[in-house]
């Protein structure tokens, strides 16, 4: 029966380093499943690739694991008493083979974007959104993770200038792979091919509106994501990616989707209107639709500012713009 439900995990990434934990497991008291969200201390967990249910913490996980970075994250494997309710609670989580992590100013330790993660794809628009300064940041949180990681420049078509900025791109990151994409025409996939192990664990991270998700519909060659469109005008990307699940790819590759994987960066490249932008994409993540982000429960906004993540006067400034 034990190998029957590793059998049904081995598709969403299960493998034999997190098998040797299980030497106590026992499938008729405890139920195992990955994570593939996480909001407010609730979370929804992949049994099967048929199977998905909502989990919350055991007051036992939240008295011994006070650490945030021990906390359960994106794609971690959790063991589950098996109640008759609907939510499952995690009693345990099982030790990670690796953590995408970014280091948080002020703050001791790293915060955790997701957990047991493979490969990391950094997707960079080549038009006029380009910043060799957002790019190295990007690429930071890869290494500070110790995970590797290839660059992807998407929108080749757009951008007279794209052969120069491979160049510099290749000049500042030796050895590590990088993809000119041609999103539209579909233009430089078979580079990125043999990227995609069967049954490994990738995560898409890059600036709003550099084409993640067409990216990642084009490789499933069909629409699992929606897409949004860029205005010329101000290059502001609508946020689009708010699916929360694993994507598996026709070889068995996983991509985790999930706006839990965020990286909130602002520097003097960004226009107001692109850092506004990710704070709007921070606000999908709060557990109400309807926040006015002030004083209710669970604001993801209010967390960030108050973490440092957010400016406090550009969270001021995008109030008053967003007439709030």
């Amino acid at each position: 029966m034990t190998e029957n439900l590793f059998s049904n995990l081995e598709p969403l990434g299960f493998s034999e380093f997190f098998k040797a934990q299980l030497a106590d497991f026992d499938p008729a008291q405890n139920a195992l499943g990955r994570i593939v969200f996480q909001h407010s201390g609730f979370f929804d967990v992949m049994l099967s690739l048929d199977e998905v249910r909502p989990a919350f913490l055991s007051g036992r996980i939240k008295h011994l694991t006070r650490a945030r970075s021990k906390m359960p994250a994106a794609g971690d494997w959790v063991i589950m008493g098996k109640d008759k309710g609907d939510q499952l609670p995690i009693l345990s989580i099982l030790q990670r083979s690796s953590e995408l992590k970014r280091k948080v100013p002020d703050r001791t330790p790293s915060q955790i974007l997701a957990a047991n993660i493979d490969f990391v794809f950094i997707v960079h628009s080549a038009d006029a959104s380009f910043s060799m300064n957002r790019l190295e940041k990007h690429c930071y949180v890869a290494e500070h993770s110790r995970i590797n990681y290839a660059i992807i420049l998407n929108k080749t078509d757009l951008c007279p200038e794209t052969a120069e900025r491979l160049k510099l791109i290749k000049e500042k990151f030796t050895g590590k792979t990088v993809i000119p994409l041609d999103s539209v025409n579909k233009k430089g996939y078979e580079e990125l091919a043999p990227l995609f192990i069967p049954r490994q664990t990738s995560v898409f991270i890059g600036p709003s509106g550099a084409g993640k998700s067409t990216i990642i519909n084009n490789l499933c060659g069909r629409e699992v994501l929606k897409t949004g469109a860029i205005r010329e005008r101000d290059l502001q990307g609508r946020h689009t990616t708010t699916t929360r699940k694993i994507i598996i790819l026709p070889n068995g590759h996983l991509i985790m989707d999930t706006p839990g994987i965020k990286l909130v960066f602002f520097d003097e490249t960004l226009t107001d209107m692109e850092k506004f932008q990710i704070i709007r994409e921070t606000a999908l993540t709060c557990r109400f639709t309807n926040c006015k982000h002030l004083t209710e429960p669970d604001c993801a906004v209010k967390k960030a500012v108050e973490a440092g993540e957010i400016p406090e006067d550009l969270y001021l400034s995008w109030m008053k713009y967003s007439g709030k």
